[in-house]
């Protein structure tokens, strides 16, 4: 199909020229300003052409996802030359597009942006049919075309004039329904042998692991789609030249009783390679890891979808698939939970959404119940305070302990902390120590202050790593918190973190051990001369404590 811009009949005019006036052209085609697109009927991107003309015409054609039954070679090739010697209107530039006839469920829009803007209304023009008296040149019409300021636009249905004129003779039109009804007839005839004859040999499933997923270290390439594409590839070139072939036959004349028996044939070309998938999919439910079942689901869905679009029973195939993901999401729950792989988590999260989308059995409970952790927490602090001589006012040392059990992660934003929101969760009991200023000597023993921790960041694949945050400053006024207060903020200061007014430690974690990390140690000192001086250190060990 040609297509070409044609100004206005003249400057005051609010239309393109009549279709009286337009007469006929002939043209010769630029094969060096040629572009050639696949239409993947499988893909949700658009499918987009573009060329430009030797005079800077750039010309685009965008198709949406779905616009086509089948996938599709597409060619849009500029102009060399326009002859307009036989039309009155001011055409100045065109493409051809192919294949001709090709025919669109979704409009696809073709768009032509001139060197330099728009002065004037355009409108775009299509061949209708050859000229009856001169078989080398093409009749033309108008198209419904918007314009703005700098392109013109109009939405194709087909790569035909069909539509934009009247010029098909009752004839003609019959000679196009013969021709749709013959291809309709042959699409039924393949689908019919099709059915008959056993199943294409499947391919084999990719082992596609869960563990880090759609993480750098386990990024998605694509493999379960390659797979659903390479599986359906027989089943969808049946189903789309016969869908294709009924839509035509439709268009042109055809009553939905001339095509039942090809929607019948629809429907039973998808349910055979429902039947394909499902049978072989069962085989990997004992597998152990169940990585080639991922990319079974994946197809199994797909084409249970076009099963329903088509009228189909889809209820006990959704039944399996459903089964299928429970026992991938069980699988990872169970390697969590008894085996410590941390990879699983948080794809897990990602396993049951599937599931619960599906209709399956939630166990979202148990997966942060599996996600549960204890600390321990271990410091030792000394500080002295001086006065504008160096000399001596308080000094003070103490060692702290506490341990922090069940701390679990209820998924709430947007920090996703594991711990109590409103913090003073942890506990710092002093084993040994003393404090001593111009009143006395205090023992520190036994003495209890109450501060927060939490743990955020889980990261188990590319950083391997959590971190734990906590705070120093306890509800009591003791003087082991005076002293843990004064030294840590002293020896302690590269790990805090302002913004959350708290110490962040990250503690490396080890795979597949429920003693999950321990840093041994955070340590470090500062003075500040006459005026304070310490030092002190924070063990932090991390265990896996699943429920």
């Amino acid at each position: 199909m040609a297509v070409v811009l044609t100004a206005c009949s003249s400057s005051s005019s609010t239309s393109p020229a009549t279709l009286d006036g337009l007469g006929s052209i002939q043209y010769t085609l630029d094969p060096t300003r040629q572009d050639v697109q696949t239409y993947d009927v499988n893909s949700t991107n658009y499918t987009v052409l573009s060329v430009e003309d030797a005079n800077g015409y750039r010309w685009m054609l965008s198709i949406p996802a779905g616009a086509l039954l089948a996938t599709q070679k597409l060619t849009m090739t500029a102009f060399s030359t326009i002859d307009r010697s036989q039309s009155q209107s001011g055409i100045t530039s065109g493409v051809k597009l192919e294949p001709d006839g090709l025919f669109f469920i979704n409009a696809a829009r073709l768009m032509v942006t001139p060197p330099h803007g728009i002065k004037r209304k355009v409108g775009l023009m299509f061949n209708l049919s050859q000229n009856q008296n001169d078989q080398n040149r093409m009749d033309v019409a108008l198209a419904p075309t918007e314009n703005t300021d700098t392109m013109a636009y109009s939405d194709l249905w087909h790569f035909s004039g069909e539509g934009y004129g009247d010029n098909y003779s009752d004839d003609a039109l019959a000679t196009l329904l013969n021709m749709a009804k013959e291809d309709y007839q042959n699409a039924v005839a393949a689908a019919k042998l099709f059915i008959t004859n056993p199943a294409p040999a499947p391919p084999a499933p990719p082992a596609i692991s869960m563990f880090c997923r759609f993480t750098e270290v386990n990024p998605e390439n694509g493999e379960a789609y390659e797979f659903t594409k390479e599986f359906i590839s027989p089943y969808e070139d049946i189903l789309n030249v016969l869908a294709s072939t009924i839509k035509t036959f439709q268009l042109l004349g055809a009553n939905d009783q001339d095509v039942n028996e090809g929607y019948t044939l629809l429907l039973q070309v998808a349910q055979k390679a429902e039947k394909s998938i499902m049978d072989p999919g069962g085989t990997y439910t004992s597998e152990t890891p169940p990585d080639h079942l991922y990319a079974i689901i994946q197809t199994a869905l797909h084409i249970a979808k076009r099963v329903a679009l088509l009228g189909g029973d889809t209820s006990a195939s959704l039944t399996t698939i459903t089964a299928w993901e429970e026992y991938i999401r069980n699988y990872y729950l169970d390697q969590l939970k008894n085996t410590h792989d941390y990879r699983a988590f948080p794809i897990i999260i990602t396993l049951e959404k599937w599931v619960e989308l599906l209709g399956g059995e939630n166990r979202l409970a148990d997966i942060m119940s599996a996600m549960t952790f204890e600390v321990v927490v271990d410091t030792s602090f000394n500080a002295t305070w001086t006065d504008s001589q160096g000399k001596a006012q308080a000094t003070g040392s103490v060692t702290q302990h506490a341990d922090v059990k069940e701390l679990t992660d209820e998924l709430r934003s947007p920090d996703f902390l594991w711990g109590s929101p409103t913090g003073g969760n942890m506990v710092l009991t002093s084993t040994g120590g003393s404090f001593t200023d111009s009143g006395g000597t205090v023992q520190l023993a036994g003495q209890k202050d109450t501060s927060s921790l939490w743990l955020l960041n889980w990261d188990a694949c590319v950083t391997k790593s959590f971190d734990v945050r906590l705070t120093l400053v306890a509800s009591e006024n003791n003087e082991s918190n005076t002293i843990t207060v004064a030294a840590s903020n002293a020896a302690l200061k590269d790990y805090y973190w302002e913004g959350a007014a708290a110490f962040m430690f990250t503690v490396p974690m080890t795979n597949k051990d429920p003693n999950l990390g321990h840093q041994k140690r955070f340590s470090g000192s500062s003075s500040v001369e006459n005026i304070f001086t310490g030092n002190g250190w924070v063990d932090i060990s991390i265990v896996h404590t699943p429920k």
